[in-house]
């Protein structure tokens, strides 16, 4: 929590000084607002009156890179309609909820990563009642207490809710959208408890007395098992000084830092004897850290279903070796020019191996030091400069959307390693024009941009939008090769193009000729022949025929569409000459109900009248009525 407390500040200032038009006023993407128009219905297909509309920025880096994350609640209005102007163009969540005075309440499904560019449909779902929680086996957990509760809502939600309980564990779930949530529980030290997943109770009574009071489900903490592990540490020198063991109480694998407890041991010459004490969501796999003085972090995952457990005591505990190795430790430069140091600026550095961003301090005269997280393998981290306003550099390095450098840091890189300078006047000027179908500039058309390089698995691309001139002026580094796309509407499109030819000072030119925009229009219907609301329909190109910059432009068009009260869906396409594969979802309780897959060769033109059909399960009155 505190390293995202840190990145998120850092990534604000990065968008908001580094992007294209920091001196001008020229609107860009992420903090030009958008507007919404919202439908709500109630099961009847009528005007949901009373219902409240709750919208959330989406998390991830585009959110961040955008400014910051929102969130809105906007009351409906007597037709069932609501507009509202989003802050930003980041994609956003949306859910509706409607509270009844005897504490009943009905909600919308949740849905994600949607765009103010089309139309939102939200329909109630059935009535449900308020839900109680009773955590049980607090008195094994003493240590940890005073404990804290936390309601997880759907997937990706930026703000969780913090629950109140009571000395006996009591504690009341708010109304949530959807069929589930998560709860869970932890310890004063960040130890995860309790990860419980919670579906919604539905409400079947008639009488309002009988809602006054809320079903109470128990949950029961284990008491603490303690897990005896034997852990043979070694290394080039014959010492081991101030070894520190610590647990990983998070189901991930490697959790933030208050989710580390230290584990006492005995030892005995370079044998450790551990008991580590596991929870009910460390039951099936559990992560262990280790380090000494000089050395680095030491990354493991446990099973606790395999490993033997107390009152075990006549079997010999499982073995970890560990060789530990020093730690590697590089040192580098950040410059404005030549000889001009960027004091007071900060580094993100992302390790791509394990996933986790350090922020790193640059002193006066330009220098950093970065310390390998862990020393067993080789890595690669990607380097980001941000709090550029404390900098003071020409105007067009504000524009810097990139990182500054990728480096790559071979197993076995001895201690004390120079890095090469990184200069922030050696960068590469790019302008790139949009243009439509029609052969106009395209006006606040969305531009995302990525490097082509592989950093195992992950994928960031930063988003600007052009101005009215349908350009927008960028500053890359000199890597391989730069991937860019571009969105106006339903079209997009995307290209590449090589940096390290052009010449120090080289300003590239690009431009984009969008496609005409082509459609995928059909009806969602059962087993019956009767429409389906609510039914998520995707189309995505086949693989053998895959679209150039797909994973880019995924970020960019949106190949999903939500069908209506009377089935109906429509799906924009990325581009018009590709063979598509069109498939229907519909969340049934705890099932994903699917249609079979439908291919589509679209040849220039648009596709309507698809037929979709999800086969939908008997109720249980159909159950029971066929078994009698």
């Amino acid at each position: 929590m505190r390293r995202a407390a840190l990145i998120a500040p850092a990534l604000t200032l990065l968008a908001t000084a580094l992007a294209p038009g920091a001196a001008s006023q020229e609107p860009r993407r992420g903090l030009a607002p958008q507007r919404l128009a919202v439908t709500l219905r109630n099961a009847k297909g009528q005007p949901w009156v009373g219902a409240k509309l709750h919208l959330y920025a989406t998390p991830g880096v585009d959110a961040m890179v955008a400014g910051k994350t929102w969130q809105r609640s906007v009351e409906c209005g007597a037709r069932g309609r609501v507009r509202v102007e989003l802050p930003t163009r980041a994609p956003f969540m949306a859910w509706a909820i409607e509270e009844l005075k005897d504490g009943r309440y009905r909600t919308s499904q949740l849905l994600q990563n949607q765009r103010g560019d089309t139309p939102l449909q939200l329909r109630a779902g059935p009535l449900r009642s308020r839900l109680r929680v009773r955590i049980q086996g607090l008195k094994a957990w003493q240590d940890e207490a005073p404990m804290s509760v936390y309601v997880h809502i759907g997937a990706g939600i930026p703000q969780k809710t913090r629950l109140v309980m009571d000395k006996d564990g009591n504690c009341e779930l708010p109304p949530f959208p959807g069929t589930h949530c998560q709860l869970r529980v932890h310890g004063k030290s960040g130890l995860l408890l309790l990860a419980q997943d919670i579906e919604a109770q539905q409400s079947q009574a008639q009488k309002t007395e009988q809602h006054q009071s809320s079903k109470v489900l128990a949950l029961q903490l284990l008491a603490p098992r303690h897990m005896r592990i034997l852990i043979q540490a070694s290394s080039q020198d014959r010492e081991i000084q101030d070894l520190v063991v610590e647990a990983g109480a998070s189901p991930n694998l490697f959790p933030s830092p208050l989710a580390w407890r230290p584990i006492p041991f005995t030892r005995n010459g370079q044998q450790i004897d551990l008991r580590l004490p596991l929870s009910n969501a460390q039951s099936k796999r559990c992560s262990l850290r280790i380090r000494a003085k000089n050395y680095g972090w030491y990354y493991y995952l446990l099973s606790g279903a395999r490993l033997p457990t107390e009152p075990l005591p006549k079997q010999s505990p499982p073995r970890l070796r560990v060789h530990l190795q020093p730690e590697t430790i590089m040192r580098g430069k950040v410059l404005i020019d030549a000889q001009t140091p960027a004091a007071g600026a900060q580094l993100l550095v992302l390790d791509t191996d394990i996933r986790r961003t350090q922020v790193l301090e640059v002193d006066a005269k330009g220098r950093f030091e970065l310390r390998n997280i862990e020393a067993r393998r080789a890595q690669r981290f990607v380097l980001w400069l941000s709090d550029a306003q404390r900098l003071r550099f020409s105007e067009s390095a504000r524009q810097l959307v990139e990182p500054l450098a990728i480096l790559h840091v071979a197993r076995g890189t001895q201690k004390g390693q120079e890095l090469p300078d990184l200069r922030l006047d050696q960068l590469v000027r790019l302008s790139l024009r949009v243009f439509s179908a029609d052969g106009r500039p395209a006006r606040h058309a969305q531009v995302a941009i990525s490097e082509h390089i592989k950093l195992s698995g992950i994928y960031r691309p930063l988003f600007f939008e052009t101005d009215r001139r349908g350009r927008v002026d960028l500053l890359v580094p000199r890597l391989s090769s730069i991937e860019i796309g571009a969105a106006y509407g339903a079209s997009a499109a995307g290209s590449q193009i090589s940096t390290e030819k052009l010449g120090e000072a080289g300003t590239a030119e690009l431009s984009i000729s969008l496609p005409r925009s082509l459609r995928i229009r059909g009806q969602v219907v059962d087993s019956k022949g009767r429409a389906l609301a609510g039914a998520r329909v995707y189309a995505s190109p086949l693989a053998r025929d895959a679209i150039p910059y797909s994973r880019l432009l995924r970020h960019l068009s949106k190949n999903i569409s939500t069908s209506d009260a009377r089935g109906y869906f429509d799906i924009p396409l990325p581009s018009p000459n590709h063979r598509y594969l069109v498939i229907a979802t519909l969340q049934h309780g705890k099932r994903a109900l699917r249609s079979a897959p439908v291919q589509l060769e679209v040849e220039g033109k648009s596709i309507d009248d698809v037929k979709l059909s999800i086969p939908t399960p008997p109720t249980a009155a159909k159950k029971a009525k066929a078994k009698n």
